[in-house]
């Protein structure tokens, strides 16, 4: 898995290995950022779930900012799902997918809940458009 890097430019993307890229906020002025990886899955159920999962740890991680997503602070944890939550609702899906939290970038003076729960949106919401759940933002 390649490491999770700050991009401002591109706020969602698919990568390898169903993995998607979300980022929220601009490090200059200091309203906060995040970045995280999640993968969206079906799953056979009616409801939706999410997890924090551990994934291969690369070396000097923590150092560098980077968290698995079991090892993420609950309160970031809970605020990307809560995003995730709030676009699968506004998309009217109740049930039949897993979100997994892979991996966090978490800055350690500008990292900021409201931020990843604004990232857990752009993850959902890209994929959501992506396999044709949900309508594109205008």
């Amino acid at each position: 898995m390649s490491r999770l890097t700050f991009d401002a430019n591109q706020r969602f993307k698919q990568l390898d290995e169903g993995l998607l890229y979300a980022s929220a906020g601009v490090q200059t002025n200091c309203s906060g950022i995040a970045a995280i990886l999640v993968r969206i899955c079906s799953i056979d159920s009616l409801t939706l779930e999410y997890k924090a999962v551990t994934e291969p740890k690369l070396d000097d991680s923590e150092a560098l900012g980077l968290f698995s997503g079991e090892q993420t602070p609950k309160a970031y944890v809970e605020a990307v799902f809560d995003g995730a939550r709030e676009m699968f609702r506004a998309a009217q899906i109740n049930g039949g997918y897993r979100v997994e939290l892979v991996q966090t970038l978490i800055h350690p003076v500008d990292a900021r809940v409201i931020k990843f729960r604004e990232a857990g949106m752009r993850a959902a919401r890209g994929w959501l458009t992506d396999v044709g759940l949900m309508s594109p933002p205008l």
